[in-house]
């Protein structure tokens, strides 16, 4: 499976963030607007690996993504990096048996739900695991149905996906 190209992803998410974080409300039921402008710069940046499916934290302080080998030779797995720069780090299990893809943050930021499937097949399933990478565990079946973008309800308590 391709991912997006890692720069365009970035580009996509820096201006998701901007928009999100630098909205202003508006009384008058109009769309909320940018109030300024904010430079692009790269979160990711490695020639060996392929980002995308990018997600912000609820608190706008770190990006959950997807990276894979760029030559395609294994899977994909989350990563996590903060939106201030620093390190990219791992997040889902190197010895989990899925490609992992589109992660989506719970609202209170303390859960991930996120597509796995094998890549030599098209199904998959939605499996959920803690912020930190911990506590996997299945939410749908990835033997029969390809189920995939996963999304939360405000509260918290509900999962719709595709």
């Amino acid at each position: 499976m391709k991912l997006v190209s890692r720069d365009l992803c970035v580009v996509l998410l820096v201006s998701f963030v901007s928009t999100r974080l630098l909205g202003q409300q508006r009384t008058d039921g109009q769309e909320s607007t940018v109030s300024k402008s904010q430079p692009v710069r790269l979160l990711t940046s490695d020639e060996h690996y392929d980002d995308g499916f990018a997600a912000a934290s609820p608190d706008g302080k770190k990006v959950v993504f997807a990276r894979g080998p760029a030559d395609q030779s294994g899977k994909s797995r989350l990563w996590v990096i903060a939106l201030d720069g620093g390190e990219a780090h791992p997040l889902s299990p190197e010895n989990f048996p899925f490609n992992c893809t589109r992660p989506a943050c719970s609202p209170d930021g303390t859960t991930i739900a996120f597509r796995a499937g094998r890549a030599d097949e098209k199904a998959g399933g939605i499996w959920l695991m803690s912020s930190e990478g911990s506590n996997l565990r299945r939410l749908t079946d990835e033997e029969e149905f390809d189920d995939i973008y996963p999304v939360w309800s405000p509260d918290g308590k509900w999962h719709v996906f595709s």
